[in-house]
């Protein structure tokens, strides 16, 4: 089954946002301070939360299963 898309992703044969959420999760490294950690994970769910609103501007499909793991997000 295809992923449903947005009218803009459409052209691209991609979620637009599904892709940002997994680059920003990805470049989230694993650190051992636990305060280091927090701030990075809480960076990331800034910057993912800042995606989200921009593509339910455009009303992307896929809000609601996007949601990617990325070390500390237990932290937050």
């Amino acid at each position: 089954m295809k992923e449903k898309l947005c009218p803009e992703c459409q052209i691209w044969g991609h979620c637009s946002f599904r892709k940002c959420a997994e680059k920003i999760a990805q470049i989230v490294p694993e650190l051992e301070d636990a305060n280091k950690q927090f701030e990075a994970a809480a960076k990331a769910s800034r910057l993912i939360a800042q995606e989200r609103i921009e593509a339910r501007g455009k009303g992307c499909p896929n809000l609601n299963d996007v949601d990617p793991d990325y070390p500390g997000k237990k932290l937050l």
